[in-house]
C-alpha cells in the first residue's frame, strides 16, 4: 500500500477497491474524497458516509476517518463539502 500511496502522491488513507463497480472504499475506510473541485485553495471534497450524496460520490481516494484526510499532506488538500459543518 505505501508503494501506491507514493505513485499516487498521498500520504495516508488507501486506494479505493477498483474490482467494484463502481469504485468503493474498502472496510475500514469509510471517507471518500474526490479530486473534482480545485478551488480555495483545496484540490478535492471530503465525504463522510452521514452525507446525502455519499452514495453517488465515486472516491479517488479513501481515508479511517475526515481528520485524516483534512491531514493528507501530499500533493492535494481537501475539504467538506460547503454548507456542512
Amino acid at each position: 500500500m505505501n508503494q501506491q500511496r507514493r505513485n499516487q502522491q498521498f500520504t495516508g488513507g488507501c486506494p479505493p477497491d477498483d474490482q467494484c463497480n463502481p469504485p468503493q472504499c474498502r472496510p475500514g475506510y469509510p471517507i471518500k474524497v474526490t479530486l473534482d473541485k480545485k478551488e480555495d485553495g483545496f484540490d478535492g471534497i471530503i465525504w463522510e458516509p452521514s452525507d446525502k450524496k455519499y452514495k453517488s460520490i465515486t472516491p479517488k481516494w479513501c481515508y479511517t476517518s475526515v481528520e485524516e484526510a483534512e491531514a493528507e499532506s501530499g500533493k492535494y488538500k481537501f475539504r467538506r463539502p460547503k454548507g456542512y459543518a
